[in-house]
């Protein structure tokens, strides 16, 4: 039933049993097992309101999250038609979760105006609107 197993540990030989260690628990009396029953039954319903919350929590602040996206792109835009600088701007994720998909880019050289749909540009998602506005020719 055991192995036994010699092992040196600082010079001195030691026996040890190789058998797996587990908890030895004491039996509960039938008290004991009803109060255990009744926590879990609690632990479970807390647990199960807890999720609940969190999920509604994380929708709140994802609502949240897109109308402050939403002000800030409003914001850049009301200060560029103040003739305002165009420097902070929104990056292509906030603007793309606010629902602002599409930018409007002027050439200065030839004066053409085009609309460029955000969602197929291939760009890292964290670079500023402006920086597209520069590059797209």
């Amino acid at each position: 039933m055991f192995w036994w197993v010699t092992k040196t540990l600082r010079g001195l030989r030691v026996m040890m049993a190789s058998i797996s260690p587990r908890a030895i628990q004491m039996p509960l009396s039938g008290g004991d097992r009803k109060h255990f029953a009744r926590e879990l039954r609690r632990v479970e319903s807390l647990h199960a309101e807890l999720v609940k919350r969190v999920d509604a929590a994380y929708a709140a602040a994802k609502d949240q999250l897109r109308l402050a996206h939403r002000l800030e792109c409003e914001e850049w835009n009301a200060r560029l038609f103040l003739g305002g600088d165009e420097a902070p701007s929104p990056a292509l994720a906030d603007a793309i979760d606010a629902g602002a998909t599409l930018l409007k880019v002027k050439c200065n050289a030839c004066r053409a105006t085009r609309r460029v749909d955000l969602t197929h540009v291939i760009w890292p998602r964290t670079y500023q609107v402006l920086s597209r506005a520069h590059h797209s020719t």
